[in-house]
């Protein structure tokens, strides 16, 4: 080949250092329109504290209108922060989710829809992004597959995995945080199990919530075996479920006390999320229980999302946002604040203008599931403003339509009844999902026995 001819390849490495990702501002200010005004901010590098609770719905947090206490410590920093009621997952299953936070992407455009499957090293990350740009990174995990073996930690420094309850990774993040003396600022992702199946809360949110010395939940996804879960059982279940909500609650209170501890609290930028939400007896009717990933009705797809801005920001206080917005939104606003110049490949939009006094701009969610069963359709929904279209792709797609501000329990089906609506909602939908085919990866399946009963054993795979 000629010389004339010849390309050259550049690594991830290359391509970040060459900047062509944007340059961290340097004695610089990032920009950012707020009620329709440019306006400059102020060079912030601060610390970025990313917590992802696992399974959490985010009508069973007190700061979402629950009745129960099992957030407290949530509750505390949603009352200075900005908290989302209608924050979606693009998926509801633990690995891809999060894989979306980081990479701002859509599961089936990383070739990741199932926990297993495997993160290509071509996939850049938000904590690859922040490592190029001097930040030290940190993870402490509360499950197996956001750990090395599938390559969700790319870019992080420190990786410590430990399962079981947030107990268990929760004293390397608070030795992590108290130890940090490094005049660079830190990116560190806490991510608790708790409250994923099964539920077996600490002994002392046991007690709290009168959880039942039993197995919890007793019965979990298509239960066949009739009359197992009655209205008691069922209750005791869900009150196992918001004990579990309590001990991820407790980790979070005790990480932003060190940070308070540690002198780091005005300077962390804090993110409080969960990569999906829980059915615990909202499909009764089709013998569903306590599960999820198959499904994209709104007790599995609407998380919590708190953002507490640091406090050179200026932005004190709490507000509440009611426009809808995704978890892919979540890399484009930290890239942003950081006056870096997003990728190419995000799919989100950067929501700092909302968290500085200005309007989100609405725009459509979308999300999409992939059932354990091979044999169960895969699902697409949109939202748009109050309207939420769910596609089952079987033999003959079939579509529901709810508005889940008159209906966020999604019981009614106004499909037939809007078909202006429904029809301006399945071009949207038939528009994206033709987007992902064209960006359609092949998946790479990644584990060995040990892990594979692992993932059967927790209802990811059948």
């Amino acid at each position: 080949m000629s010389e004339a001819k010849k390309s050259t390849k550049l690594s991830r490495r290359d391509i970040l250092k060459a900047g062509l990702y944007g340059t961290l501002a340097t004695g610089l200010s990032s920009a950012v329109w707020i009620n329709g005004c440019r306006k400059k901010l102020p060079t912030m590098r601060p610390n970025i504290l990313f917590i992802s609770i696992d399974t959490l719905r985010a009508d069973h947090l007190s700061c979402y209108g629950y009745t129960k206490p099992t957030s407290p410590h949530i509750d505390l920093l949603a009352s200075g922060a900005h908290l989302f009621k209608r924050a979606y997952t693009t998926i509801p299953t633990t690995l891809p989710s999060h894989l979306s936070m980081f990479t701002s992407m859509y599961p089936t455009q990383l070739a990741v829809t199932r926990n297993g499957h495997y993160v290509g090293h071509d996939r850049t990350t938000l904590p690859e992004i922040l490592k190029e740009h001097g930040y030290s990174t940190a993870a402490f995990v509360n499950y197996f597959v956001l750990g090395r073996r599938y390559g969700f930690t790319q870019g992080f420094d420190t990786v410590v995995t430990r399962e079981g309850h947030a107990d268990q990774p929760l004293p390397f993040a608070l030795r992590w945080l108290r130890e940090y003396k490094s005049e660079k600022p830190f990116f560190m992702f806490a991510h608790f199990f708790d409250p994923h199946t099964m539920y077996d809360p600490i002994a002392h949110f046991k007690k709290k919530f009168a959880v039942t010395d039993r197995r919890h939940p007793v019965g979990r996804g298509f239960v066949k075996k009739k009359g197992i879960l009655t209205p008691k059982a069922i209750q005791e279940d869900i009150n196992a479920y918001d004990a579990e909500i309590a001990s991820a609650d407790w980790a979070v209170g005790h990480l932003i006390a060190e940070l308070k501890r540690s002198g780091l609290e005005d300077d962390t930028m804090i993110f409080l999320v969960s990569d999906h939400g829980e059915s615990l007896d909202d499909l009764a009717e089709l013998d569903y229980f306590f599960d999820h990933s198959e499904f994209l009705y709104n007790h599995q797809i609407n998380i919590p999302l708190i953002i507490r801005l640091p406090k050179a920001a200026g932005a004190e206080g709490a507000t509440v946002h009611d426009v809808p917005v995704s978890t892919i939104d979540l890399m484009p606003t930290i890239l942003e604040l950081l006056g870096i110049e997003k990728p190419s490949f995000n799919e989100g939009h950067s929501l700092l203008g909302g968290l500085l006094g200005s309007h989100i701009t609405q725009r459509p969610v979308f999300g999409q599931a992939e059932a354990p069963n091979y044999d169960s359709p895969h699902r697409f929904s949109i939202i748009v403003d109050k309207w939420h279209m769910i596609m089952s792709k079987e033999k003959v797609a079939k579509y529901e339509l709810f508005d889940v501000i008159k209906d966020p329990a999604e019981k009614n089906d106004l499909y037939k009844i809007y078909p202006e609506i429904a029809q301006k909602l399945r071009n949207d939908l038939s528009e994206w999902t033709d987007q992902l085919k064209r960006k359609f990866s092949r998946s790479t399946f990644e584990t060995d026995q040990k892990q594979l009963e692992k993932l059967r054993s927790l209802g990811y795979i059948k």
